[in-house]
């Protein structure tokens, strides 16, 4: 952004543009870069940001002074103003930074649910089992489960096939397809109970910061 001054460094327009200055001058032949050297000797001058002042964000916000002033080096610059947010303000900007916590614990769980599960069906054999977003694997998996748990109750020793994550196909007992539907349960209860404690400990919170104390470990 730039400053229009007069002859004497009084403010004529601000903010000004180059584009303003090259339809100020129709019928002149301006160079394709407009350097420092030549806008300044037409009184136009670039206005420098001051650095950010320290505020704590919370309480307090900056807005960007309207007037540029002249620095000893005769350069211009524009400063910041702190001002106090409303209580109003610090409300509702909790209200919206606890919502979007409250989403990105819901993030978090259902990545820890929605992945691969490593099941020890036995001493030698470990199944991966896919537990995907959005697909069949959780009905899949309830069905063999099911299927293993009406198996144990006739006796019937009848090996339930299971596609693991690998693409291999696992013959497994009844027992072992029961204890595959109990850890891939087990693994989304888990997801879901660390949620619920954390969305309890999101719900006491008062302040911004007490919900950045909130650590998630899924």
């Amino acid at each position: 952004m730039f400053i229009k001054t007069d002859s004497n460094n009084k403010l004529v327009t601000y903010p000004y543009t180059l584009d303003m200055f090259r339809q100020e001058h129709p019928n002149t032949s301006l160079p394709e870069f407009l350097n420092n050297r030549f806008l300044d000797s037409n009184n136009v001058y670039p206005v420098y940001t001051s650095v950010l002042p320290e505020h704590d964000g919370v309480s307090t916000y900056l807005v960007k002074n309207t007037v540029p002033y002249l620095l000893e080096d005769n350069s211009w610059a524009v400063d910041w103003v702190i001002l106090d947010k409303s209580a109003e303000r610090i409300q509702s900007e909790f209200q919206e930074y606890k919502a979007e916590f409250r989403k990105t614990i819901n993030h978090e769980r259902d990545a820890a649910i929605y992945q691969v599960v490593y099941v020890d069906i036995n001493e030698t054999t470990t199944v991966p089992v896919d537990v995907r977003e959005n697909t069949h694997d959780i009905q899949n998996i309830a069905g063999v489960t099911q299927t293993g748990t009406v198996q144990a109750m006739i006796n019937d020793t009848t090996p339930i096939a299971f596609r693991g994550a690998d693409n291999l196909t696992y013959q497994l007992t009844p027992q072992e397809a029961i204890l595959l539907g109990k850890t891939v349960g087990q693994s989304v209860a888990d997801a879901y109970s660390k949620s619920w404690t954390y969305k309890d400990a999101l719900a006491e919170t008062t302040t911004i910061a007490e919900i950045d104390n909130i650590v998630l470990d899924f």
